[in-house]
């Protein structure tokens, strides 16, 4: 089976998307998506109750396949930016702009992420997607985890589908290793 090039924004790519955030909102968006790779209706579904703080994980519940599977939680910025977020709404569906549908955030998430990557100036594809794909490249490049636990994160059902992210950390490791030059 082929698949489509697989893209991952380096670090420095992330940080331009982000200080291309207009407002609160698309911040918590774009954070959370690249630190928890969550899939854009796992997002979507978010809500208050599933941050286990103590345990630093995000139950995602009615995941693809209608799995239900745990998501890291680490780093200041992403347990700010979900404090912030959930100590004004119950979930991400009340809070996008206003109470609204699955398909109304599924949208809205969409046209935010590529709005604010337009804005940044970044010239390759970003979607929601390309955010996880970032999750997944970041997870094996920094944080040196293993392919298992990444499957286990992104509730890959195959090592296979998992492995789609291997051919992209040397590709990504140079990227990152350039930017670190300039």
């Amino acid at each position: 089976m082929r698949y489509k090039h697989v893209y991952a924004l380096t670090s420095s790519e992330v940080l331009q998307l982000i200080s291309s955030c207009r407002g609160f909102e698309e911040k918590f968006t774009i954070l959370t998506l690249v630190d928890t790779g969550l899939r854009l209706q796992e997002f979507c579904n978010l809500r208050q109750e599933d941050i286990l703080w103590q345990q630093n994980r995000i139950l995602i519940r009615e995941g693809k396949g209608n799995k239900t599977r745990y998501a890291e939680l680490h780093g200041d910025r992403l347990r700010k930016v979900l404090e912030t977020y959930f100590s004004l709404y119950t979930s991400v569906l009340e809070g996008t702009s206003k109470q609204m549908s699955m398909e109304s955030c599924l949208r809205t998430v969409r046209r935010w992420v590529v709005g604010i990557a337009s804005r940044s100036g970044l010239t390759k594809p970003v979607r929601p997607h390309t955010l996880r794909h970032t999750y997944a490249t970041t997870f094996l490049i920094q944080k040196r985890g293993s392919i298992y636990e990444l499957k286990r994160f992104l509730g890959h059902s195959s090592i296979m589908t998992t492995e789609r992210y291997l051919h992209v950390i040397e590709e990504q490791g140079l990227r990152e290793a350039e930017d670190a030059r300039r």
